[in-house]
Order: structure tokens, then C-alpha cells, then sequence
């Protein structure tokens, strides 16, 4: 640079020249001479900074009236161009961006009770629009925003890390929140690689394993979205960027071809990122992704017939990763009506195991996971809903794939309830509890379990009882499908008071809800009036109160303007029902 410094020198004049082409970045920026993503109404450098974000008038113009620059050509061995935005630069070596719609979601219904009583909507033509459009609130936007240059590297990546207080305040909400529900990393082992990386310097941290900047991240990210420090907008815009800087990271490290358990378990979170931010396409894509790289280090393998001379730490990792795994997807394919992908395993229930059994304290090491009594219930959540995946799995998802009805008949329909019920039955206790006292317990991270158990149960419960085959003589079980419906909203109701910003977001256990409240709604519009009044009938009654306060929930919810997008569509899809409704 230097040879070219002074022969710019030699050709100037006295008079330094000024410069003629506006910067198009924020004056905060520019005095601090840090990079600005331009982003508006704040970049994130000033959100980052909690500091006002202004630009020049002439910065305004040229963001409304579009680029200055015509859009260069990009040519790829073959003689194919490919146009990329100015300033956009693409690193052959990372991975290529997915699709924001999967196009096989095009001829899926979504969730059954989502838009109607009926499991199985007429299926739209191809040519139709995406039929996830008005249930799921999609972005066209790529999920992994691009803030990142061809040559800057992990260095690039690592110097966006929040300060230190910041990232361990991320790091203790992630175990509160997040942790329960997904606990596929032990927490003993992440602290001590945790407090090893943020005593390197710099420049050190530069040369670390990407998969482990990735892991730190997506915790991040995952984290910051149950965030209550900040404003519904800055939250969702800083969990964007951690996500965007983990998915760098993620391709530094060539997760595509170079597979770990780290880097498994990135992933997995970074689907439930999805999952929880009304990305399911995206969350369905991404997921893909995952089961291939879970299948090929084989974690659907029992680990003692892998290598029965492991750790017991590491057996056990890779059996919580495969329950992650079948979990999630088993999640996506009641979503979305899609085949489960994680139904060919040799693990048993009995692989899932505490690091204090007695059988084992001889000889296992159980430096990676707590035999602390907070964790305690792990084990019995985990056989919980790994119960609940298989059998829905098998009995819900497959036949839904294939556009079949759930039941061949009304015994059929008897016999898959009873099952369901009994299975809930076998869960170990408290799991298996029907008593509300259950939420109230001291162990916040026992209640979250308790939810997600219910909310999933329920919810399944509910479709079972909603199913109808008018072929078959398979007819709806109205209360049935109401009663279901009360304990999977109780389930929610008690999420929302212990973390309020559960309102704030289209997170899985709150698109249950609202499945379930449209579903309530749409049974109570149905309900004849009496010719002496309107119906009184305890049960409905029940139902109507559960409607009620969920509505009366949704509409004092505060999200970003992506949860206000679709919660304005939905308050009045459900206020149009209430007005329908009769019972008092």
C-alpha cells in the first residue's frame, strides 16, 4: 500500500481534494471508524453501542431511491453468472444459502387445527401459493443475514463477541431457558472450555475451533431472544446478528464436510432459533441438514455397541443429541404434515441414563454432566418425550405425510386414544401428573420441562380427538378435543406468567396455543342455541374462559413488527370467532 500512497502523493496538488461521494454510512460509524451494516432505523453497531443512530440526508436519498452502482456479474466455472449486490462479497468455500421456502410445502396443510376443524384440507395445486402463507409468518428475507467479508475470517467473527459481563449474563439465560428444554450440553464441561476461551487474547481467539465459536453463538443468539433488557425490536435485531455471526462461523468450519458433536449440537439449536422466530420452513431446511450429519456419525446407533469401552459422558451425549434430534423433528413434522425423517434407530429408552445410578458411579465419567439435584428430572423428561416422539411418529405423522386418515375407524380412533393416554400414564412422575399444582413448583427448570411435556401431549391429544373420517364413520370428539385443549393451555398460561416474553414470540408452545384457541373457537361458533338462551353447559363454559384469556393475552402482547404482522391477523381471525360464540 505504501508504493501506492506516495504516488497519489506525487500527483496531487497543494489544495488536498474533498471527497465528492457521500458516505452512506451513520455518523456514529463514521466517527468511530467502525464498520456499519446500514441498517435502518439503526445499524447494528448502534444497537449493539445503545447509542443514536442518525444518517445524512444524502445517506436517506440514496436508501430510498436504491443502489448508485449497477449490479456487477459474478462469473462461476461453467460460464454461468450469478448477480450479486455491490459490496457483497461470496466465499466459494462456505456453503450456499438455503432456500427460504422448501417446495414441497407448497402442497402440505399446516397445523390441523390451525385453520380449521378438519385434519385434512383439500390439498392446493402446485401453482397455488405456498400453503404456509397465513399460518406461519415467512420471511423472505434469508435467515442468515450477511455481515461478513471474503478474507475476514473467524477474526471477523470473534470481534463481534459481546463484552464479557454481556456474554456471561447470554450464557446464565440460556441455561434458565433454553437448557431445559434442549439439555444436550453439559454445562460442567461448556464452563470450563467457556472461561479457557475468554482468557485468550484476541488475536488467540482468532485461532480457535470455529465449531466452538459457533456452539457460543448460537447460545447467544438462542438467549438473547427471550432477552428482557431490551425493546421486542432491538432483541429480535441482536439475536439475528449472534445467529448470522454463527452460521460464519459455522462455515469457517466447514460443517458440511467436517462433522462433530459440537457441531451437532450448533445446529440443533440453531433450529430451534428457527423454530422460535416463525421460521418453520427454514427450521425444516436447516433441520435436513442436520439428520444427515447426525446419521453420518452415526448417533442412531446404540453407543455400547458402537464402542462400549467410551465414556459414559460420551455415550451419553450421544444419546441426548439423537433424542434432540428425533424431538425436533418429530416437532417440524406435525407442524408442517411432512414424513418424520428420524425413525431408524437401534437405541433403547433404557440408553438414556443419571450420572448417579448406582450401576454405573464405578466406573463412569461424569465430568460433563451434573449430578447436581436441579438436574435431576433431565432423565425422566428425556424418556418422556422420547416416548411421545415414537409413538407420534408412528401413529400421527406417518399417516399424515401420506394425506391418510389418523384413524381407519372409530375402534381404531378408541384404541389410539386409549394408548396415548395410557403412555401418558407410564411417564415417571411428576410427568404424568393431571394436577394444575404440578407448575407451582420451586424448580423453575422442572416447570419448564412440565410444560413442554403438556403443551406437546395435549396438543397431539387434541388432533387425535379432532380427527375425522367421514368415510369410516369417524366422527369428532368435541369434548374430548376440549378438554385436551384446557390442559395444553394450562400448560402455556403458567410458560407466560414464569417468562412473560413467551407472548412476545410465535414460539412453538405458543403457536400450540393459538392452534388450540382457534380450534376451542371454532367449536363453540358451532354450538345451537337454545330457543331459552345461550348454552350453559360447564365444560364449553371451560372452554370459553381458556379462549378468553388467551385472546385477552394475545392482543396485550409486545413483540417486534414480525410477531405484530401475524398477531393483528390472528387477534382478528379469533375476535371474528368470539363474536360467533354463545356461550356465556
Amino acid at each position: 500500500m505504501e508504493p501506492l500512497r506516495r504516488a497519489s502523493s506525487d500527483t496531487s496538488t497543494d489544495q488536498p481534494k474533498k471527497r465528492n461521494k457521500p458516505t452512506l454510512n451513520c455518523k456514529a460509524c463514521v466517527e468511530r471508524k467502525a464498520r456499519c451494516d446500514r441498517g435502518r432505523p439503526r445499524c447494528v453497531a448502534c444497537v449493539r453501542r445503545q447509542s443514536a443512530c442518525q444518517y445524512t440526508v444524502a445517506a436517506d436519498i440514496l436508501h430510498v431511491t436504491g443502489p448508485s452502482r449497477p449490479r456487477r456479474k459474478v462469473m462461476r466455472p461453467g460460464g454461468q453468472g450469478v448477480t450479486t449486490a455491490p459490496g457483497v462479497h461470496r466465499d466459494p468455500r462456505l456453503a450456499p444459502r438455503a432456500l427460504a421456502t422448501h417446495p414441497n410445502l407448497r402442497a402440505e396443510p399446516s397445523l390441523p387445527v390451525d385453520e380449521q376443524i378438519s385434519p385434512r384440507p383439500p390439498v392446493p395445486s402446485p401453482s397455488h401459493p405456498p400453503a404456509l402463507y397465513g399460518r406461519f409468518d415467512i420471511n423472505t428475507c434469508h435467515p442468515f443475514r450477511n455481515y461478513w467479508t471474503n478474507t475476514g475470517g473467524l477474526t471477523e467473527v470473534v470481534g463481534i463477541l459481546p463484552p464479557r459481563e454481556e456474554a456471561d449474563r447470554l450464557v446464565w439465560s440460556y441455561f434458565t431457558t433454553v437448557d431445559p428444554i434442549y439439555p444436550i450440553i453439559p454445562r460442567q464441561s461448556f464452563t470450563r472450555d467457556y472461561e479457557e476461551f475468554w482468557q485468550l487474547s484476541a488475536p488467540e481467539r482468532a485461532n480457535c475451533e470455529p465449531a466452538l465459536v459457533a456452539l457460543q453463538l448460537a447460545i447467544y443468539a438462542t438467549a438473547a431472544q427471550y432477552s428482557t433488557a431490551l425493546p421486542a425490536n432491538e432483541r429480535a435485531e441482536i439475536a439475528e446478528f449472534y445467529l448470522s455471526a454463527c452460521h460464519q462461523a459455522l462455515c469457517l468450519s466447514s460443517y458440511l464436510n467436517h462433522c462433530s458433536l459440537t457441531t451437532i449440537q450448533t445446529m440443533i439449536l440453531v433450529c430451534h432459533f428457527l423454530i422460535t422466530d416463525n421460521r418453520i420452513p427454514e427450521a425444516w431446511t436447516f433441520s435436513g441438514l442436520g439428520l444427515r450429519q447426525v446419521y453420518g456419525l452415526q448417533l442412531n446407533r446404540d453407543p455400547e455397541l458402537l464402542d462400549s469401552d467410551a465414556p459414559f459422558s460420551e455415550k451419553q451425549q450421544r444419546c441426548r443429541l439423537w433424542w434432540a434430534a428425533m424431538f425436533q423433528d418429530t416437532s417440524l413434522s406435525m407442524f408442517l404434515g411432512m414424513p418424520p425423517a428420524t425413525a431408524y434407530h437401534d437405541i433403547e429408552l433404557s440408553n438414556l441414563k443419571h450420572p448417579d445410578d448406582a450401576a454405573q458411579r464405578a466406573k463412569m465419567d461424569i465430568s460433563g454432566f451434573s449430578s447436581d439435584a436441579s438436574v435431576a428430572a433431565d432423565i425422566p423428561y428425556l424418556r418422556a418425550m422420547w416416548q411421545y416422539a415414537s409413538f407420534t411418529q408412528t401413529n400421527l405423522c406417518i399417516p399424515r405425510s401420506l394425506k391418510r386418515p389418523i384413524c381407519s375407524s372409530p375402534e381404531h380412533k378408541t384404541q389410539l386414544v386409549s394408548q396415548f393416554r395410557q403412555l401418558y400414564n407410564t411417564f415417571e412422575a411428576p410427568f404424568n401428573s393431571f394436577d394444575p399444582a404440578r407448575f407451582e413448583h420451586t424448580n423453575e427448570r422442572l416447570v419448564r420441562q412440565l410444560i413442554s411435556t403438556a403443551t406437546n401431549f395435549f396438543y397431539t391429544l387434541t388432533v387425535l380427538y379432532m380427527d375425522e373420517n367421514a368415510d369410516a364413520g369417524t366422527e369428532v370428539d368435541v369434548y374430548g378435543a376440549l378438554d385436551a385443549a384446557h390442559e395444553g393451555m394450562l400448560a402455556f398460561f403458567k410458560l407466560a406468567r414464569i417468562s412473560p416474553e413467551q407472548t412476545d414470540i410465535w414460539g412453538a408452545a405458543h403457536t400450540r396455543a393459538y392452534s388450540q384457541a382457534k380450534m376451542i373457537g371454532s367449536i363453540l361458533a358451532a354450538q345451537e342455541v337454545q330457543a331459552e338462551g345461550p348454552v350453559r353447559d360447564a365444560r364449553l363454559m371451560l372452554a370459553k374462559s381458556d379462549f378468553d384469556r388467551f385472546l385477552d393475552a394475545l392482543i396485550k402482547a409486545c413483540g417486534g413488527n414480525d410477531f405484530r404482522a401475524l398477531q393483528d391477523q390472528r387477534v382478528t381471525e379469533l375476535e371474528e370467532l368470539r363474536a360467533r360464540i354463545k356461550v356465556t
